[in-house]
């Protein structure tokens, strides 16, 4: 018997297997609107962590394939004026589900950095900072301060050597004198005046620095000076003045270019979002009805017009890009042709300063002094 009742039970299993299909597909179709619309409203969020899952996956594999750029670009312009326009990636960046949480956090990770204020500012090429410009500007005002630093050095330096001088000639007279009413004679008294007359000639060598720094160095430092810095009645150095201006009139096209483009920018990323938003509001309309088909033709038309206005914004924003991207090598023809200007004048006072500190060196070396 114990076959048999094995062979009923496996029969009863397949007939079970082969009659849950039917059963289900019988309770779909007796199931209300109501109740199928429930059963949806419970599918829907399992349905939105999927593709949020789906969402978060392929920002990881954008955020390990993406790399940053090896092309070095000006701070401050826009990544199109290194190459290729960027319209298309800033559209996909801009048209992402705008989300919260833990997934907002990986999708902003996989977007690309911006680069810092500290590193726009320390650009030559931009506009609305003083970047490495000031430092350029400013080079006649601190080349005329590194002179006056160094013509109060010089004074100080013969002050010392002075000073010494006259120590050393007051040390050899008093102990001469003293030396002469002693009992000495002969070989012994010779020693002891070579000794006070060598003191003197070092005490004149010493005055002679003091004089050719303070009266040579420091006259012709100061002659130099007054000569290679030219001012105007309160304004300043001539050659700053002019500096300051000509980089001012170099970058004001630039400036105006790159103001109307970061402009464009801004409505061309609202414009992309405003279309995302009425896309999502398009998907998600109503589920057939006559008052659901209304509203899905006002949201199928305000997402027309959101297309329109992004794909104007879109054009105007392509066309100032190549306006400023066309542009930059003028820009950059001006600004380095001032700074090689500037560069010039920095040359010729920093060999006058090597000149000037070669004779202080051979002044001080009083080894090789003649006198």
């Amino acid at each position: 018997m114990a076959p048999r009742a094995k062979m009923a039970a496996r029969a009863k299993m397949a007939a079970r297997a082969k009659m849950a299909p039917r059963a289900k597909m019988a309770a779909r179709a007796k199931m209300t609107p109501r109740a199928k619309m429930a059963a949806r409203a419970k599918m829907a969020p399992r349905a939105k962590m999927a593709a949020r899952a789906k969402m978060a996956s392929r920002a990881k594999m954008a955020a390990r394939g993406r790399g940053p750029s090896s092309d070095p670009q000006p701070a401050g312009a826009p990544a199109a004026l290194g190459g290729e326009s960027t319209v298309e990636a800033e559209e996909e960046q801009i048209d992402a589900p705008q989300t919260t949480g833990p997934l907002s956090s990986i999708i902003m990770a996989a977007l690309p950095e911006e680069p810092t204020e500290e590193a726009k500012k320390q650009s030559f090429w931009m506009v609305g900072h003083p970047g490495h410009c000031a430092p350029t500007v400013r080079r006649p005002d601190r080349a005329h301060q590194a002179c006056g630093d160094l013509k109060a050095c010089l004074l100080e330096r013969a002050a010392v050597e002075r000073s010494y001088a006259a120590g050393l000639s007051q040390w050899s007279g008093r102990w001469s004198k003293m030396v002469e009413t002693r009992p000495l004679y002969g070989s012994l008294l010779r020693a002891w005046r070579a000794f006070f007359s060598s003191a003197e000639r070092l005490a004149a060598q010493h005055l002679a620095v003091s004089r050719a720094l303070a009266e040579e160095e420091a006259g012709r430092l100061d002659a130099w000076r007054s000569s290679a810095f030219p001012r105007k009645l309160l304004c300043g150095f001539t050659e700053t003045r002019s500096n300051a201006g000509s980089f001012a009139r170099a970058q004001k096209p630039w400036a105006s270019r790159l103001q109307k483009v970061e402009k464009a920018r801004g409505v061309f990323h609202k414009a992309c979002q405003r279309e995302s938003s009425a896309l999502q509001k398009e998907q998600t309309a109503g589920d057939g009805s006559a008052t659901a088909e209304e509203r899905r033709r006002k949201v199928t038309t305000a997402r027309e017009k959101a297309s329109e206005e992004k794909e104007k914004a879109r054009e105007r924003y392509e066309k100032l890009l190549e306006d400023v991207t066309s542009y930059t090598p003028r820009y950059m023809e001006e600004m380095e042709a001032i700074f090689d200007q500037s560069q010039e004048e920095e040359g010729k006072r920093i060999a006058f300063l090597k000149e000037s500190f070669l004779s202080i060196h051979k002044h001080l070396d009083i080894t090789n002094n003649e006198k």
